[in-house]
């Protein structure tokens, strides 16, 4: 391809026309224009003219490249800029209705030919519509020679099919460009991302189970080197992993394998790496599958996080924490102690007496708030809290609302009980399943004015359900997510008494899923709320 000033074969050149690429009809074998520019040589060949050419617009509709045939090299130095359509090209009608002239300079449409112009005197030209690209093909006689018959038209108008098909595989080679360029950008960006992420990040693929790519921090954080195309051991990874509490995970539950066989991506979860050397290394792991044109998983990405530093920082926290409400304690009983010591030796209903009623009230308050903030440092430190024995739901319910009937909050409310004696035993800490009914009620107890009822029951072979169950405002959708979380308290509503410490649902579903249960709450606004737990209950050997 060359750059020259003029190919205005069709006498309609435009001296002001920017410079344009203006080719030979030969072309260079797997270039994408290469069967557009062979086309004026055939054409020319087919009716026996002594030029053709085909031009190629934009899509602003200006000649953007030309290829010709049956012009010499030096007779194309001498061409300037590409025709513009001001002339007789501007004459070609739809692509049935060809242009054919037996005469050029004699169409009142002609403006002539540029200096250094090979002289041309009939000319056929016929439009090539695209996609998205247009293209007219011309042929051309010079003086002396005969004009051209409707057998050369018909051939032309044959050869635009062809032309019609170079430019749709020219427009296919340019849009197959654009996406592989595209595609070698996002490839590259996303190789970028990898290589500077802090996580760890591995590629599996589905079919073999091999690794196919591992980025830079996956060595650094595994002390290990991971080679691709090394087989992912245990569903996904080349190390073993177990719970924090060393329980040893199952491939099944390894988030890599749920995601290859499932297809869906799976939440980070908190393990521990079993490294070479013995170390131990927590990490946050989480993977998500990649999928297939077809809907098939082809791959599936791991990317796993170095939590050591924050189990620092939360074990640094939780004992100054645990330090600080621990120290708590001693005082907060100091006062409770004299505040009782004083009430004695004063004159009930006296204003003395009511104050010292008020700060008793105010130590047990206190005191609660320290408890529960010990208790559920306790309990994310891994410290087992539970005292395990066979028990029954009647006495435990019976034993809360008769500690629940001598507070303040229950003065004139209506508890309902409806536990069947007969139910199964429990084997499971009483005292801690007393605290979370004790937590249940009194929240019902705030949060309502009407009565509260307390009922258990066997829903399945090995669960013993309990709710408690209040007619208040309900908890807005909204919270109900956050509803178990630490320190979240709901400040919507009707309620009675004073807000907590946003601990004691943090606790009870704490202590419920250490014994094995499950928690949770129904509610609509305006309707009341359920607050529910199961438990298993006990399995004796004669029963199994």
């Amino acid at each position: 391809m060359r750059k020259l000033k003029d190919a205005g074969i069709t006498g309609s050149a435009d001296v002001s026309a920017p410079h344009h690429a203006l080719s030979e009809s030969t072309s260079v074998a797997g270039e994408p224009d290469g069967a557009l520019s062979q086309l004026p040589d055939i054409a020319r060949r087919l009716v026996g003219a002594d030029f053709a050419a085909v031009t190629v617009m934009d899509a602003a509709g200006r000649v953007d490249r030309m290829y010709y045939s049956g012009i010499s090299h030096e007779q194309a130095a001498k061409v300037g800029p590409l025709p513009t359509g001001r002339g007789v090209l501007g004459m070609l009608g739809p692509e049935d209705a060809p242009l054919r002239l037996d005469d050029i300079s004699h169409h009142p449409r002609s403006v002539g030919f540029p200096a250094g112009h090979p002289p041309m005197e009939s000319l056929l030209g016929a439009k090539v519509t695209g996609a998205a690209v247009k293209a007219n093909l011309y042929v051309a006689n010079g003086p002396g020679r005969s004009g051209f018959t409707l057998r050369d038209e018909e051939l032309v108008k044959a050869l635009t099919s062809y032309a019609r098909m170079a430019l749709l595989n020219e427009e296919l080679g340019v849009r197959e460009s654009a996406l592989r360029q595209a595609s070698e950008q996002t490839q590259q960006q996303l190789q970028a991302v990898l290589e500077r992420s802090p996580a760890a990040v591995i590629v599996i693929d589905a079919a073999t189970r091999n690794i196919t790519s591992v980025n830079a921090a996956t060595e650094k954080i595994l002390g290990i080197r991971i080679e691709p195309g090394a087989p992912a051991d245990r569903g996904g990874m080349p190390v073993k992993f177990t719970q924090p509490d060393g329980e040893a995970v199952t491939e099944e539950n390894l988030p890599t394998l749920k995601a290859l066989t499932t297809g869906q991506p799976t939440e980070p979860a908190e393990l521990i790496a079993l490294l070479p050397g013995g170390r131990r290394l927590p990490v946050l792991l989480s993977a998500s599958p990649i999928h297939g044109p077809d809907g098939q998983v082809t791959a599936v990405v791991v990317v796993f996080q170095d939590v050591t530093r924050m189990k620092e920082l939360e074990r640094v926290k939780s004992d100054f924490f645990s330090m600080v409400t621990h120290d708590l304690r001693s005082p907060v009983a100091t006062i409770k102690g004299i505040a009782r010591t004083a009430m004695g030796e004063v004159e009930a209903g006296s204003s003395i007496a009511t104050y010292l009623d008020a700060i008793d009230e105010e130590a047990d308050h206190l005191s609660e708030i320290v408890s529960n903030f010990l208790d559920m440092s306790r309990i994310e430190a891994g410290v087992n809290i539970f005292d395990l024995e066979t028990c029954h739901m009647a006495d435990l319910v019976h034993d809360a609302v008769r500690r629940m009937g001598r507070s303040r909050q229950a003065m004139g409310r209506e508890i309902t009980v409806e536990v069947p004696q007969d139910l199964p035993s429990l084997y499971a800490d009483p005292q801690q399943v007393g605290r979370v009914l004790d937590n249940l009620l009194s929240n019902a107890l705030k949060y309502s004015a009407g009565p509260v009822r307390v009922r258990a029951f066997q829903n399945v072979q090995t669960r013993l359900v309990t709710e408690v169950i209040d007619q208040g405002d309900g908890i807005p959708p909204e919270h109900m997510d956050s509803l178990f979380s630490k320190f979240f308290r709901v400040r919507q509503g009707q309620r009675r008494g004073r807000e907590g410490s946003g601990l004691g649902l943090a606790i009870c579903r704490a202590v419920v899923e250490g014994q094995r249960g499950e928690i949770g709450v129904r509610s609509r606004l305006h309707e009341g709320s359920t607050f529910w737990f199961s438990l298993p209950i006990e399995v004796r050997d004669a029963d199994v």
